[in-house]
């Protein structure tokens, strides 16, 4: 079989070219294979490299020895007279091997991130990033983070911990309008951006995140307008309101004035028929002049400030009704001035619309409400009950006080109302 001295000198070319090529090839995988630690890649990649490296300079001995005419060494010699064959097929699997080797290089190249593209990754990200040991030393910085603290602060993100404690403390640059202090900084830069910047300790390491707020912080400063319009307009309402109670008071005191007057026209009517006629037999409008008195008694106390439920019940015997109260009136003064006004309520309209002679007060209490109800033994009313400016006016304000108002007419007229303990101290 041939061997390396009876082969042609192209070949022998060829042959020193292809273990050159393979050699390259094995220093070329050293680094890939030493750094992913794997042995079973390590070994036939040194094995390759020795084997190639030991074959050339095994052919370069016996070709020098041949120029200058000097005896090759046995083991050079040996290697020559080996047959060709022997060689080619040991350098193609060497080559086969390297191949492989650099695919699946290539294919892990694909499938993994490594150091260099995790960094180019993190410089990328909108938000900023610092990792930095507890002696200050930086670890892991992004562009975003520096272009942060050079905005910021004026300078480069060296000390980590003395750029946080100068974020905390506010030694920042004159452009730069602090939004918050603290913990937690946040900052408007002259761009009209705003960040938020926080720490976070981790295992062994401190991280610093720089988060953009502007949208977040344009919402709040539009939603704080927005509370500030609303605000307006609850004021605005309130004052129409207060407007329209005053209103309705008013005009409850002149349609008063006017049932007074109406009924005292009415009276003196009466009175001059009598005086004029000569008939013995006219009766005298004596119940006239009572319920007169009694409206016109009955308009004093409404406007006096010390207004009782035993002013209530005298006032009610002016009009002849008899009052009678089961319990107490409540401890909570705002409550009991709400249910006088409800008393003065009820008893307006049993003498006005249902000609009642005895009015029922009851007054009951639980561990969380008061509550006040008032029965009469007058007419029923036939259709349903339309609630006036008394009523109208009297539900609006225990509504307003988070109360209930019931009106019934089933066995007979009731008003009844509860109100929640502790509630709205000014109704």
């Amino acid at each position: 079989m041939m061997n390396y001295d009876t082969i042609p000198v192209l070949f022998r070319i060829l042959l020193m070219l292809g273990l050159f090529l393979i050699l390259c090839g094995s220093f070329y995988m050293l680094s890939p294979v030493f750094r992913r630690k794997s042995i079973p890649l390590i070994i036939p990649t040194l094995c390759t490299l020795v084997l190639s490296a030991g074959m050339m300079l095994l052919y370069t001995a016996d070709v020098r020895s041949e120029k200058k005419d000097l005896a090759p060494t046995a083991v050079s010699r040996w290697f020559c007279e080996l047959p060709v064959v022997y060689i080619i097929i040991l350098m193609a699997v060497m080559a086969v091997f390297l191949i492989s080797l650099v695919l699946h290089e290539r294919q892990l190249s694909k499938t993994t991130l490594s150091r260099s593209a995790v960094k180019e990754s993190i410089d990328h990200l909108p938000t900023g990033l610092c990792f930095y040991a507890a002696n200050s030393r930086i670890l892991l910085v992004n562009h975003r983070m520096n272009q942060l603290c050079h905005v910021i602060l004026g300078r480069d993100l060296q000390n980590a911990a003395l750029v946080w404690d100068d974020l905390c403390g506010g030694n920042i640059q004159p452009d730069i309008v602090p939004l918050s202090m603290g913990g937690q900084p946040s900052f408007r830069l002259p761009d009209g951006t705003a960040w938020s910047f926080s720490r976070t300790q981790l295992s062994d390491m401190l991280q610093i995140t720089a988060t953009d707020i502007t949208q977040l912080h344009d919402l709040a400063q539009e939603l704080e307008q927005k509370n500030i319009t609303l605000e307006e307009l609850y004021q605005r309402l309130k004052d129409y309101e207060t407007d329209l109670e005053v209103l309705t008071r008013t005009r409850e005191r002149l349609e008063a004035k006017i049932g007074i007057h109406s009924e005292l026209g009415q009276t003196l009517l009466a009175t001059r028929s009598y005086l004029l006629d000569n008939n013995e037999n006219k009766v005298i409008p004596v119940e006239a002049w009572k319920r007169s008195i009694a409206l016109l008694q009955q308009n004093i106390v409404e406007n006096s400030e010390q207004f009782t439920l035993q002013t209530l019940i005298q006032t009610a015997t002016a009009f002849g009704i008899s009052v009678e109260v089961t319990g107490q009136m409540p401890e909570q003064s705002a409550v009991e001035k709400l249910f006088l006004e409800a008393a003065t309520e009820a008893l307006t309209n049993a003498v006005r619309h249902a000609d009642a002679k005895a009015l029922h007060i009851f007054l009951t209490e639980t561990d969380t409400d008061y509550q006040i109800c008032f029965r009469n033994d007058g007419k029923i009313p036939e259709n349903a009950i339309t609630e006036g400016g008394g009523l109208g006016s009297l539900r609006r304000k225990v509504e307003t006080a988070g109360g209930i108002m019931q009106i019934g007419c089933q066995p007979e007229y009731s008003l009844t109302i509860t109100m929640p303990k502790g509630g709205n101290k000014n109704i």
